[in-house]
């Protein structure tokens, strides 16, 4: 997921461990060359947003310029905050940031952290778990791309379901019928996406 600064579009990801800035350990730093925005992986889960708010607010002080009056203070904020709440709803909400893993970033794969409701296959009706769902924004937003890798007939499903308008996340009403791969396809997919695999 991509937070809009302007005209300027941010990745936000998890550092594997401690981060510094001039020197001394920080919980986030932004990196504008990269317009990339990286959270220490020591930083506390619950800190997450707030510091995440706080390096947006420097990045959009750095872009548009620093407001002179208590107005254009309080016009900047409102104007950071509403692309805060939309983009962060985009990618799965306050769950998908506090649920990722040092090395991750706010993508479409987030998604996966926006739903707990487990999986069944279309042909066998084995039961897949939740933690072994993908989840992706369709091309058309109105949708969610779903994909789940079947453990007992060894392919992948897919198949879109009506997105919420609004934040991305999945209704879970089923809008297409599953389409099913298998071979070099699957693997591949598989390779990408390894949390798809339960593990024993």
């Amino acid at each position: 997921m991509r937070f809009k600064v302007g005209p300027w579009n941010y990745s936000v990801r998890i550092a594997e461990g401690v981060i510094t800035h001039e020197g001394t350990p920080a919980h986030v730093v932004a990196i504008e060359n990269e317009q990339l925005i990286l959270l220490s992986g020591d930083c506390p889960r619950r800190q997450r947003l707030p510091r995440l708010a706080s390096a947006l607010m420097d990045v959009w002080v750095n872009h548009t310029g620093e407001p002179r009056t208590r107005a254009g203070w309080c016009d900047l904020a409102g104007t950071m905050s509403v692309a805060l709440i939309r983009d962060l709803g985009i990618a799965g909400g306050i769950e998908a940031l506090v649920s990722l893993e040092p090395g991750e970033g706010i993508q479409s794969t987030t998604l996966k952290a926006s739903t707990l409701r487990q999986r069944y296959c279309y042909v066998c009706r084995g039961t897949v778990a939740s933690g072994s769902v993908y989840y992706a924004p369709s091309a058309h937003r109105r949708f969610v791309d779903v994909a789940i890798y079947c453990p007992h007939c060894k392919h992948i499903q897919r198949w879109k379901e009506i997105g919420n308008g609004l934040t991305g996340i999945t209704t879970g009403q089923t809008a297409s019928e599953p389409e099913f791969e298998k071979g070099e396809a699957c693997e591949a997919f598989l390779k990408e996406h390894p949390h798809l695999v339960e593990q024993d």
